[in-house]
């Protein structure tokens, strides 16, 4: 069996009235619209969560710059779990944007396919390349706040981490007292 990819798509089989392929490019483009309206819900609700973490780490965990501005935290084992969270979180937010694009560009190419649009839109597997597209601004503005999200939380990391080690040098051994003789002198049990 040979031809191009899209005369083997089973899609392409349905196609076979004109009243079922208009209903079948409203379906596919209803369905863009439900997926990007989703899609925005999802993304503003994990950047309030995002925001909600960074602000509980400065105001509750006390992040301040000190002496010589460096900076401290009061609790910094709860700020390092939390960042590590934030900054997980941040990564399954670029990801999210990822899947939900791709579903969007398989959407527009179902209903331009369903119009018989030549040539139907082009699905890019490249989440660089599809997501610079000017269809996708507002899931622009997200990902680079999901970008501000992983470097505000591994600053939060590298500074809990900070606070943890202690950075005073080791305090030497001492050795016993000696006694007049210059030998140590043994003190009684």
């Amino acid at each position: 069996m040979s031809g191009s990819p899209e005369d083997q798509d089973p899609f392409n089989t349905l196609l076979s009235t004109d009243s079922l392929k208009l209903d079948l490019y409203k379906f596919h483009q209803d369905r863009v619209e439900k997926i990007r309206s989703r899609l925005w819900t999802t993304l503003a609700w994990i950047a309030t969560l995002q925001g909600a973490i960074l602000a509980f780490v400065f105001d509750k965990l006390n992040f301040r710059l000190g002496e010589g501005l460096l900076p401290t935290l009061e609790q910094p084992k709860m700020a390092l779990v939390l960042s590590i969270f934030g900054v997980l979180f941040a990564f399954y937010m670029l990801k999210i944007i990822d899947n939900g694009t791709g579903h969007i560009e398989h959407n527009w190419r179902r209903s331009d396919i369903a119009i018989g649009k030549k040539p139907p839109h082009k699905i890019r597997e490249d989440f660089g390349e599809r997501i610079q597209d000017r269809s996708f601004t507002e899931l622009q503005v997200m990902r680079r706040l999901a970008i501000a999200v992983i470097v505000a939380q591994a600053v939060l990391v590298a500074v809990s981490v900070w606070s943890l080690v202690p950075w005073t040098p080791a305090a030497a051994p001492t050795s016993p007292p000696l006694s007049p003789a210059g030998q140590p002198s043994s003190s009684p049990r």
